[in-house]
Formats: structure tokens, sequence, C-alpha cells
């Protein structure tokens, strides 16, 4: 099971309210609603939601990412799903991994976007594919929620870096992360995705949307 030892709790508090209804479920079988403790076991959700069975219009017009067919090239592997289907991935978003689109052009790691029953979901690994240990976890969020930005996710190991990740709309091109010790830095966003791995804690990821609207997800 993978460790996490951090999540942002006071934003994601703050998120739940605004969003109404985010889950973060962390692969290796540990599970969160908001925000939780490392190492915890699986919870059961009730099937309150069927699987998304294609990917909502309005989603496919926010993300261009999901704007095309799904291939082969797109499957999640399956290091990226464990605990998944047991929990509010699934069965509170309908989020579903035959439908996932794989977001490229990063120099390493791996994420894919899943479309989920009125709602979108993420799945980011920035360790993806390299030799140290894994370092993904998973996120879901109503549409809304999603086209406005607000999914994104932070997480970290014990005595490693912090990893960041999340999904932007169409027309944002790259966020800016500010960190503990006050630098900045910039991070490009490919097929609607950013996603990095950081030395110094993260403070806020802050990105203007088309609509000129400034978002600001302060830690």
């Amino acid at each position: 099971m993978i460790s996490f030892a951090r999540f942002k709790q006071l934003k994601q508090a703050r998120l739940m309210a605004a969003v109404a209804g985010l889950c973060i479920v962390v692969s290796g079988g540990s599970v969160a609603l908001g925000a939780g403790a490392a190492g915890s076991a699986p919870t059961a959700y009730p099937a309150s939601v069927p699987l998304a069975s294609a990917v909502d219009t309005a989603d496919a017009n926010t993300f261009a990412v999901l704007d095309v067919g799904v291939g082969s090239q797109d499957a999640v592997p399956a290091t990226e799903t464990e605990g998944l289907a047991a929990g509010g991935f699934t069965q509170m978003f309908g989020g579903n991994l035959s439908l996932a689109r794989q977001a490229t052009g990063f120099q390493a790691g791996g994420a894919w976007v899943v479309p989920g029953d009125g709602a979108v979901c993420l799945i980011a690994d920035p360790k993806y594919g390299t030799a140290d240990q894994p370092d993904g976890a998973a996120m879901c969020s109503a549409d809304a929620g999603a086209a406005g930005g607000y999914l994104e996710f932070t997480t970290g190991t014990l005595g490693t870096d912090t990893s960041v990740a999340g999904l932007v709309p169409n027309g944002v091109g790259s966020v800016q992360l500010q960190l503990a010790d006050g630098s900045l830095e910039t991070l490009p966003v490919h097929d609607n995705v950013y996603m990095s791995t950081l030395s110094e804690n993260l403070s806020a990821v802050t990105f203007v949307l088309p609509t000129g609207q400034t978002v600001d997800l302060t830690s």
C-alpha cells in the first residue's frame, strides 16, 4: 500500500463546500473523503450512480482531451487504479476507466482524465514510468467544479518530494505555483492537465480562466 503523508485539509474542506462533492481516492487502496489519514482502509460507498456511458457534451466542450475518441493507448495501468473500483471514484462519481483519455506531452509521469456521471475524475502520478516509488492519486469533482479549475490535489510520501496535479479547462496554457519558500514556478498544461514533482511544499496554485477570472487555490 502506498502511504501518503499529507493532504491539504483546509483547502479540501473549502472545496467540499464550494464544489458540492469532491472525493480523493488514493491509489494503493487508501481512501479519503475530503482529507484523511495515511494508510486508512478503503471505504465502502453505496452504488449511488451508474458508471458513465459516454463523455458529457459539456465536458467534451470544456476539456479538449475528452473531445477525442478513446483508444488502446488511453488504458490506465493497473498500478494506477488499485482500490478505485471499491471507492467513491466509481460508486459516487461514476468514473468509468474504460472511457479514460491519457494526457500526453509530459517529460515524466502519467495522467488520465476519466469521465464520470455528471463528474470528471483525474488520475495522475508524476513518478509513473520511473524507478521511483509511485506517488499517484485520483480525485473526482462535479462537472461545475472541474470546469472552474478546482480539480487539483497535492500528495507526498514521508521523506520524499511533493507532487501536484490538476485539471483545467480549455484556454488555460499554464499555471503558477507558489512554493513554501516564496519562490514561483510556472507549469505548462498538457491536454488540460498540469503535473509536477516539487522539492518544496506547495502554498498556492493560480491560473487565469478564459473568462479573465483568476483562480487561486491556496493551501
